[in-house]
């Protein structure tokens, strides 16, 4: 009908976490590093995961980074429920989707900043000139432009 407003779906998170615990241990010696986490991020979306010392960040980050599994709750990425995936899925999740920034700058010293950026393309199977192009792209972005050597 003419007038009617057409309203755009609501986006979907990228990332969701419902109710996720994390527990380490069993029993008496079990400690509890997670307590029923809920977080949604959405695309474009920046966030800061802060925190005193010992507030559960790692593994928060862990299981975001599918580094760990959560011992209850729902971990979705892209609408995809991460604890339903195996060991390589999860890995090829990682590769094509994930990157990590380490606060101690896990450079690796022999090679230039562009060849640290370009690594994780070489395990993606890139091209030499897509890494090349991505990598530059990358360090422009940050601010980094003359750092590359």
């Amino acid at each position: 009908m003419m007038g009617e407003e057409t309203k755009e779906p609501e986006p979907s998170p990228i990332i969701e976490l419902v109710g996720v615990r994390k527990v380490y241990g069993m029993g008496t010696a079990s400690m509890e590093a997670l307590r029923g986490i809920d977080l949604s991020i959405y695309p474009g979306e920046f966030v800061a995961v802060m925190g005193p010392s010992g507030s559960g960040k790692s593994t928060c980050m862990n299981i975001l980074g599918c580094l760990d599994t959560p011992s209850s709750g729902v971990y979705r990425f892209g609408g995809v429920d991460v604890g339903a995936l195996s060991r390589n899925q999860r890995a090829l999740l990682r590769r094509h989707y994930l990157g990590f920034i380490f606060q101690g700058f896990n450079l690796l010293h022999r090679t230039s900043a562009l060849e640290n950026v370009e690594l994780p393309l070489i395990y993606r199977g890139e091209s030499a000139r897509f890494r090349h192009q991505q990598a530059r792209q990358a360090i422009k972005a940050v601010g980094l432009n003359g750092w590359e050597h």
